[in-house]
């Protein structure tokens, strides 16, 4: 992919300040400071237990009903094999360090794509305008995990710096820092409730994180140590 300087920008009207959005408490100071220190661990209450059991039993019970149809839209064989590039976006990321190494898509705005790049920076650019929205920068190391919240205007990242960090995209400013991990990190994936994070990393463990709060609720360290994961 050719990859240039950017020259578009979506910017906040004059006078105004970036604000963290609603959904996000960052009343702790400390997740939004840049530190190499790993938090700890605060536990698994029995609310969120129960938070995450009900949301288990809801899928399960869509599943089911899923798995007795074929699901509409579902696109066929033939229709991919005819797919066709519609358009070629250059000028996301810095010309000094190239490379795009995740893309994510919006669910509720599909026009909506986030990237991650080796300039340390991922990028929201709005497909159907060919506008970027928020460069988001604080990643001292290329950024290689992105995540779009499903329902909110929310952006995740995750980078070889060790740190998982919490987006706010219109505002472009960074919400929390989450430290839970000694190494990279390898994997980001949200809940189904789309309250917590489980990421993982080369350092052999895998955390629970909430990310309305950017605390870590708990880390194990994996068996399989390959430092991966799958969308849960």
């Amino acid at each position: 992919m050719n990859v240039q300087n950017i020259n578009t920008t979506h910017q906040p009207p004059a006078g105004t300040a970036p604000t963290v959005p609603p959904s996000l408490d960052t009343s702790d100071n400390s997740s939004t400071v840049d530190s190499n220190q790993l938090q700890e661990e605060i536990g698994i209450s029995e609310d969120v237990i129960n938070t995450l059991q009900e949301r288990a039993s809801q899928l399960t019970a869509e599943r089911k009903r899923r798995g007795k149809t074929v699901p509409e839209g579902l696109a066929r064989s033939r229709a991919i094999s005819e797919y066709q590039q519609l358009a070629n976006h250059v000028g996301l990321h810095s010309a000094s360090m190239p490379g795009i190494n995740c893309l994510d898509i919006s669910k509720t705005s599909p026009e909506r794509i986030v990237t991650g790049g080796n300039d340390k920076t991922a990028v929201v650019f709005d497909l159907s305008t060919s506008q970027v929205i928020s460069i988001l920068k604080g990643h001292n190391k290329k950024v290689t995990q992105v995540v779009y919240h499903p329902s909110e205007e929310l952006v995740f990242t995750g980078s070889p710096d060790t740190t998982l960090r919490v987006w706010g995209v219109e505002q472009g400013q960074c919400a929390s820092i989450i430290r839970a991990h000694k190494g990279p990190v390898t994997g980001l994936s949200i809940h189904a409730t789309g309250d917590y994070l489980l990421s993982c990393s080369s350092d052999g463990q895998w955390a629970f994180s909430d990310l309305r709060h950017g605390r870590v609720l708990v880390r194990i360290s994996a068996v399989d140590k390959s430092g991966s994961i799958q969308d849960f």
